[in-house]
Order: C-alpha cells, then structure tokens, then sequence
C-alpha cells in the first residue's frame, strides 16, 4: 500500500455543530486562515424554521455561493459521460490537483457513521485524500467525534450511487487570490438584526425571506420552547442547539473584540459571561438528558432567558458606540 495523498485539513473548525458547514471550513482554515473574516462577516444570525429538519442554525449564504472556494459542480449522473472516470478516479484527480470533493453519501456504506449497515441515511462527507484503494473522508463518527475516517473505494462507489442521480457534487479548492478583512460596517447591521430579530435574507439576493420561521433572538426564544417541548414529552434534547447557541456566543466574543479594535477603543466590555453561560448551559442539556427530568430543564430555561437579556444589553451598547464619534 503506497503513502496517503492529503490535502490539509482544519481538524477543528472556529464552527462546526454542523457538517454543511464544518466541512467546507475545515478546509478552506487550513489554506487560507483570514478565512477567519468571511465566517465573523457572515455567521451572526440564527434562524428558527419550525418543521425542518434542522430547525435552528445560523443564516449564512450557501456554500456554492462562498466568495472564498472555487467551485465545480458537478450532477452526479454527468461525471461519467463528460469524463469516461469512475467517480472513485474522479475524486482522486481532483484530489491531485488540489481539490477536495463534497458530496451526499448514503452512509448505510460509510464505516464509523452511526446507520453504517444499520440504515439509509443521506449525508454529506468531505473527501481530501487517497491511497491506493482507499480514501480519507472528514465527519462526525458514531460517538460524534468530528474525526478523519477511511473508507475502500468500493465504499465510497456503493455510497455514492445510492444517492439519487440529480444531485450535485462539489469539487471545490480555496480562492487564493480572493483577501479577506473583518468589516466593521457590516459586521454592525447583522448585529442589529440578531438584536432585533429582523430579516437579514438581505445578504443573499434574490432568496425569499422565510416568513414562516424566527430571527435572532426570537429564533433563539423558540429553540427554547422547542427543547422545553421535547423533554416534558420525555424525549431527548437536541444537544447540537445548544452547541450552536455556544459557538454564536464565542463568534460573537471575537466579533466585539474586532469592532473595539477597529474603532481604537479602549472600552472594555465584558462579553465573557455570556460565552461561559453558555458552555453551562450545554453542560447542563448534557444533565438534562440523562435525568430526562422537565424539572432539569428549569434551570436551563431560566439562565437562557437571563442571557439573552444580559447580551441584549451589551449588544445595544456596542451598537451604540458605533453610532458614536468615535465608532465608525
């Protein structure tokens, strides 16, 4: 078996509680780290969407439209007919040329993936390198660990074409020649949209608003009721909201330190125990789970509350400053 052919990975991403995202920055961090500045420029908003099956998550423009990839897409019936490869020859070929390969897999054939021969479940993966008869994929594992996995190539083939033929496949590689800065400017009215649960759909033209669904705020209030729901029917809490609601916290943190800076002041605002509840509050849906006790949930609800209001104050604060003289 000859050396593996790897292109660099981020093993762990600024944000990562979901793949459609963690997955593109894992490699796009690990090429080009100002990268940094198109996520603080972009991640700011949560969204709530009732009846989806990821109902809370950040509002951010599409991978396919990132100004920081290069992208190739390609319908998963075309490869063959365009190319005369295997799909397996093609991931390698990008592979060699730089290009890492996102694409929907039916992990019933992916090892290390919790329906793995158990169950059909489509899912993305994120392939970046190859042996001779295997290939390397990044993804959360059946103890959800976001960790490097292998699978045969004959894996990777029978995953692939279990997925419906119309969908695409990414083959994409960092745009070198694109810099990115932190925008001060922009950074503020996502800010205030966050802070006053408004439609910020604005940054992606010509996408309907979902009217039916919460921002900002308000979203972060539903995925509380959500959850309150879920465990007074004694069913399980979807930990990876609360684990989104802390890396918006943590981004958020960054964002302020960034904005003070560019505006060279010397303020302090003391945004860390907003991040730190947080950490608690993850901890303690982790308890919550175990007691499967809507009694357990109270103190959840009572410091998410309290949060949101404690943030609410320091965010009008830092928007006022940008109003200021010595803001913008």
């Amino acid at each position: 078996m000859g050396a593996m052919t790897k292109l660099k990975i981020e093993a762990n991403p600024i944000i990562g509680t979901y793949q459609s995202y963690a997955l593109p920055l894992s490699a796009l961090l690990a090429n080009k780290p100002d990268v940094l500045y198109f996520v603080l420029n972009n991640f700011t908003q949560l969204t709530y969407r009732k009846g989806k099956s990821i109902p809370f998550n950040f509002y951010y423009p599409s991978f396919d439209s990132w100004t920081c990839v290069d992208i190739h897409n390609i319908i998963r019936g075309d490869y063959a007919k365009h190319w005369s490869l295997s799909v397996v020859d093609c991931v390698k070929r990008s592979i060699d040329n730089g290009g890492y390969v996102y694409s929907m897999v039916d992990e019933y054939y992916v090892p290390h993936r919790n329906t793995y021969q158990r169950s059909h479940f489509i899912h993305d993966i994120l392939i970046y390198g190859y042996d001779e008869h295997t290939l390397c994929a990044l993804g959360y594992d059946e103890h959800g660990h976001y960790v490097e996995t292998t699978l045969s190539d004959k894996e990777f083939d029978d995953a692939f074409h279990a997925v419906q033929p119309g969908r695409y496949t990414v083959f994409f590689s960092y745009a070198s020649y694109n810099q990115y800065h932190f925008e001060p400017e922009f950074n503020l009215q996502m800010i205030r949209d966050y802070v006053e649960s408004q439609p910020t759909s604005w940054i992606v033209p010509f996408t309907a608003v979902h009217r039916e669904g919460a921002w900002g705020m308000e979203a972060v209030l539903d995925m509380l009721e959500h959850s309150k729901q879920t465990i007074m029917e004694g069913k399980k809490l979807d930990i990876r909201f609360f684990n989104l609601y802390l890396e918006h916290k943590k981004l958020m943190d960054l964002r302020i330190r960034l904005l003070l800076e560019a505006w060279n002041r010397k303020d302090f605002v003391d945004y860390t125990h907003i991040y730190e509840d947080a950490v608690t509050m993850k901890n303690l849906a982790i308890k919550a789970n175990v007691m499967r006790s809507a009694s357990a949930f109270d103190k959840i609800e009572k410091m998410l509350r309290k949060n949101l209001s404690e943030e609410r104050e320091i965010l009008n604060a830092v928007l006022a400053m940008g109003g200021s003289p010595n803001g913008l």
